[in-house]
């Protein structure tokens, strides 16, 4: 890479660089002879040409140039230094010295080193440089010591010029050159390497200054604005972004991520994100993201995710439910969600305790990883063993002769859940206690610890305490499970869900059928809730794909649909003379009403206890 180096002389200093500095030096920097009134002109010339990344001038030219080019280009001053003077002291010249310098006298001088001190004084311009000069030769002063211009003068007044700038300065001086050269390319390598991403990413990127100058503008966002970048460059940003917000975040501080705005006929979420340069706000970043393109990505993510099976399909929004209790436990478990402890799901079969582990992880942090099931009781120990944990190649007979990865090792950075855990072997257990307190698993047949980070949520339908004491489940690994515990209400316990399940699934299986006669439909789903439905949500949708299949068939015979209900009730579970009794909720409701609410009252004119009251008005939804 070339070295844009110019080194502004005059003819006292290109002298000793000719006799001083070796070949390679002279050709890699542009040394050009610049006069005091022409350097402004001259250097901003080579600049704008792209020809200079860094100048090297002596000290009246600095002045000039850092106060015109504000810091925007490099500049490095020869330095004058002490033992530059000393040099020219070493043989001291007859008569009075005086050292002459722009702007500042040169410290670090240490008089009390020298026997005779030279004198110093500092001039403002050529003009005053020139009285300056004359004042001295009238003093007496035979020497005058100083740069190019100070040396010229002096000769004007018939004055010994003694030149300044010593070799050592002028070589010191090129060094920090060359390392500032050096720094420049590796950062624009990095600036090439940045822009290269940026322009190859999939959002539009747009870069406004404080001032809301527009200093960056990508190919994408060329693609949604429909503009070039050459076109939009160094103008403000709210003339191709109208409520651009650029002012608010400049003075908040504060981002503001996805947002939807309309661009043209493209819907984009935009994210306004101000930039810190030592805690000071340079600008603010606009980067915007095309919907459509957003939804074709995550089509593509999702099915190659789904063709894994990692993914979890159901949200709470999916639980369907008007009582209080199951917004309870919808509520209990959002919270569970947002911590990373294990959970312990309990309920009786049929209550949707797989539906609650799903939205748990779709609700948590844990959401866009994976999210792996295993039912515990459906394969024998061997089976499972090698499904939770994996097996290495060669493990066993009858093995992938590749090896597999097990679950465990599947929900990395997810979720695992373990679907009724009270059937695992108790063979398993101790390993499955030693996952959770190592997070790490070894595969079968293998030799390697892998480390694991998952969030274990488990379910079950029996009473594990029970288990424990029958000695079928590992009470350590039931205290390390049960870190937050929710118990699923059965049907029953929530009487009013019964008809708004049913209705549902009806409607999802053929709403044109409920939508014929809503009436009846609506006396049957009320004759739902005195059943007893000890299969729960599982068992209801069951009925209702019945009723839906013999009423395709059987309808136009003349069957009633209350026969269909009756026809599709006819086995072991349901009878319409079983559970729960219309005539005691009405009873108790009565009571409640007549007494103003009060428990108490109420419980004692029923004849039973405010304990009793007080379950019996939870079992019937009160």
């Amino acid at each position: 890479m070339e070295n844009k180096i110019l080194l502004l002389s005059n003819y006292r200093l290109s002298k000793m660089i000719k006799n001083n500095l070796d070949k390679k030096i002279r050709k890699d920097i542009k040394i050009i002879n610049a006069r005091f009134d022409k350097v402004l002109s001259l250097t901003r010339n080579l600049i704008e040409k792209g020809k200079v990344d860094v100048i090297i001038a002596r000290n009246s030219h600095v002045y000039i140039l850092k106060e015109y080019f504000n810091d925007s280009i490099p500049i490095i001053e020869i330095n004058i230094s002490f033992k530059d003077i000393l040099n020219i002291l070493n043989k001291p010249p007859k008569g009075k010295t005086a050292i002459v310098n722009y702007k500042k006298s040169i410290d670090r001088l240490f008089p009390e080193l020298m026997k005779n001190p030279p004198f110093q004084i500092t001039f403002d311009s050529i003009h005053d440089l020139r009285n300056k000069m004359k004042k001295l030769k009238n003093d007496g002063y035979e020497n005058i010591i100083g740069t190019s211009a100070v040396c010229d003068v002096a000769e004007e007044y018939d004055l010994n010029p003694l030149f300044i700038y010593s070799h050592e300065s002028v070589v010191d001086a090129i060094k920090q050159a060359y390392k500032i050269v050096e720094v420049q390319n590796v950062e624009n390598k990095h600036k090439n390497q940045l822009k290269a991403i940026i322009n190859y990413v999939y959002s539009g990127i747009i870069y406004v200054n404080k001032n809301g100058m527009i200093k960056l503008f990508n190919p994408v966002a060329e693609k949604i604005f429909d503009m070039k970048s050459e076109e939009v460059i160094g103008k403000h940003i709210e003339r191709i972004l109208k409520n651009s917000h650029y002012e608010k975040i400049i003075k908040s501080k504060i981002p503001e991520i996805n947002q939807y705005t309309k661009i043209k006929d493209n819907v984009v979420l935009v994210s306004r994100i101000p930039i810190k340069v030592k805690d000071v706000i340079s600008g603010v970043l606009i980067t915007f993201q095309d919907i459509e393109e957003i939804k074709k990505s995550e089509l593509t993510i999702r099915k190659i995710t789904y063709k894994k099976g990692l993914t979890a399909k159901y949200t709470f929004n999916d639980i369907i439910s008007s009582t209080n209790i199951m917004k309870r436990k919808i509520k209990m478990a959002q919270a569970y969600a947002l911590s990373n402890e294990n959970i312990l799901l309990r309920g009786e079969t049929g209550t949707g305790k797989e539906i609650f582990a799903q939205s748990i992880h779709n609700f948590s942090n844990r959401s866009d990883k994976p999210f792996v099931a295993i039912n515990c009781a459906a394969l024998l120990p061997s089976l499972l063993e090698s499904e939770l944990f994996g097996y290495e190649k060669g493990s066993f007979t009858g093995a992938n002769k590749k090896g597999k990865i097990g679950k465990f090792e599947l929900a990395h950075e997810g979720t695992i859940f373990l679907d009724e855990i009270g059937k695992m072997p108790k063979s398993l257990q101790s390993k499955i206690l030693r996952v959770i307190e190592e997070r790490e698993i070894m595969r079968i047949g293998g030799e390697q610890v892998i480390p694991i980070n998952v969030r274990i949520i488990s379910s079950t339908n029996k009473e594990l305490f029970k288990e424990i004491e029958n000695n079928n489940f590992q009470r350590d690994l039931y205290y390390r499970l049960n870190t937050l515990n929710l118990l699923i209400p059965p049907l029953r316990k929530r009487r009013a869900d019964i008809s708004l399940l049913a209705k549902y699934f009806l409607i999802s299986y053929d709403k044109e059928l409920y939508e014929i006669n809503k009436k009846s439909w609506n006396e049957i789903f009320d004759l739902m809730k005195k059943l007893e439905w000890k299969g729960n949500v599982r068992e209801l949708k069951n009925v209702i794909k019945r009723i839906n299949i013999l009423l395709d068939n059987e309808f136009d015979e003349g069957m009633s649909t209350l026969e269909i209900l009756n026809k599709s009730l006819d086995h072991e579970n349901f009878s319409l003379n079983d559970g729960f009794s219309t005539n005691e909720r009405n009873k108790i409701l009565k009571v409640l009403k007549e007494e103003k609410w009060n428990r108490g009252k109420a419980a004692e004119k029923l004849n039973i206890s405010r304990t009793t009251l007080w379950n019996k008005m939870k079992e019937f939804d009160i």
